[in-house]
């Protein structure tokens, strides 16, 4: 005999880790889309304990999946009683009504907000708890989103390149982070974390936030002969230091490298009007020979804002370079 109309039957396995039980099966995007919902804080301050939908980044999904993008991470839910799920355990099936909140999202509420986007339909590996109490789903939320550690930033940015999905100033941006990591004659050479967040070390996003509007600013240029200039500017901004300065340890703090390269096109153009575009280690410490009579703390003790010490730098500079 067929089912209801109101009525699906899925293949499912039954799954016993420690005191849960749970289901994996796969299910039609458009039947996520049809039965489930995600209940947020802001929406139901007693029980509710989603994060507020960000419908960007739903957006983004539908986007990646109509480009043919893959998404084999399982959706994770817990079956509410106006499911009625039963376990078949002789067919190996489960049955649930085909209504709206048959389902509680625990876990991927972007992705299927995503799916409902897409035209594209697809099947999707997914997760079902049934019987659990609220507090049960709390919990279980809890367990996925603090036990889940996302990949770093430092290695994703690093394995873009293997992927080949860099854009093209991430692609420079990298050729320069990679030349200064293996050049002992760098300044930054011995300086740099390619992969990981590592103490004293300059890590490749944070080189991407500092250096990528360098590039973009100086498009004209080329790229090695930028990576060249800017590593002279580095030799100089050492010289030119408060006294009792450790630069290679100050310049490895994130809010000073990102100061000290917004700085950069400043200098480069008084540099650039005063030595005839004469960008030597030299001429930069000249160019930057006032800083050194700032405050010692502004490089050993900066705070969390690169944009207040590199208006302090600039004012510093613009002060004593006026006739420039």
């Amino acid at each position: 005999m067929s089912q209801p109309l109101n009525r699906e039957s899925v293949s499912a396995v039954l799954v016993t880790q420690g005191e849960r039980k749970f289901y994996t099966l796969t299910l039609e995007s458009d039947i996520l889309a049809q039965t489930c919902v995600a209940t947020s804080r802001n929406e139901d301050p007693d029980l509710g304990f989603q994060r507020n939908l960000d419908y960007k980044r739903a957006e983004s999904i539908r986007d990646y999946i109509e480009r043919g993008g893959v998404i084999p991470g399982s959706i994770v839910l817990s079956a509410q009683d106006n499911a009625e799920l039963f376990y078949d355990s002789k067919k190996k099936t489960i049955q649930f009504n085909l209504s709206p909140g048959a389902f509680l999202i625990i876990d991927g509420q972007h992705r299927v907000f995503g799916f409902k986007l897409s035209s594209k339909k697809l099947r999707v590996p997914v997760v079902i708890f049934s019987g659990l109490s609220k507090r049960d789903e709390a919990r279980l939320f809890i367990d996925i989103n603090t036990l889940q550690k996302s990949v770093p930033n430092e290695l994703l940015l690093d394995i873009k390149k293997l992927a080949e999905t860099e854009s093209e100033t991430e692609q420079q941006t990298n050729a320069v982070f990679d030349h200064y990591d293996t050049t002992p004659i760098c300044y930054l050479f011995g300086l740099l974390s390619p992969r990981d967040k590592v103490q004293d070390k300059i890590t490749r996003s944070t080189f991407l936030a500092a250096y990528k509007p360098l590039i973009k600013q100086y498009s004209q240029m080329d790229l090695d002969r930028l990576a060249q200039i800017f590593d002279a500017y580095l030799n100089g901004f050492a010289c030119a230091v408060p006294q009792g300065v450790d630069f290679r340890q100050a310049i490895t703090k994130p809010v000073i490298f990102r100061a000290v390269a917004s700085v950069f096109p400043l200098v480069a153009r008084l540099v650039g009007f005063k030595h005839n575009k004469a960008y030597t280690a030299g001429n930069f410490e000249e160019i930057l020979r006032p800083i050194r009579s700032l405050k010692r703390s502004l490089f050993t003790q900066p705070g969390t804002s690169y944009k207040t010490i590199s208006d302090t730098l600039s004012r510093a500079i613009d002060q004593t370079n006026t006739e420039l």
